[in-house]
């Protein structure tokens, strides 16, 4: 009888399935991603200081702290966003007349 290639597949023994060897895999890839999770832990606590560091080094100033996390609202020292009623009107380019009515300047 011939056989075919998938046949052959079935007939190898190193594609038998082992219980204990799954395992091994499955502990292996945990322990590893177990220690990716710690050193992104360490990350998340000290780089932000070492980046605060290097900034008072080169004669900069921390940013103030905050219990907020950035992204409750913007940061107080930045200019407002155009177009907000906070920023000044735009002082080149087109505009509108003041009372609304007329061509465009």
């Amino acid at each position: 009888m011939l056989m075919n290639n998938f046949d052959d597949i079935f007939d190898d023994p190193k594609y038998d399935y082992n219980p204990d060897i799954n395992r091994e895999v499955k502990k292996n890839i945990w322990q590893t991603l177990g220690t990716y999770r710690f050193v992104g832990q360490i990350v998340d606590v000290y780089l932000p200081a070492m980046v605060n560091v290097l900034v008072s080094f080169v004669g900069g100033k921390e940013a103030p702290p905050s219990d907020e996390p950035p992204s409750a609202g913007r940061r107080v020292d930045l200019p407002p966003p155009p177009g907000t009623r906070d920023s000044a009107p735009p002082t080149k380019g087109p505009g509108l007349p003041p009372n609304g009515d007329g061509p465009v300047r």
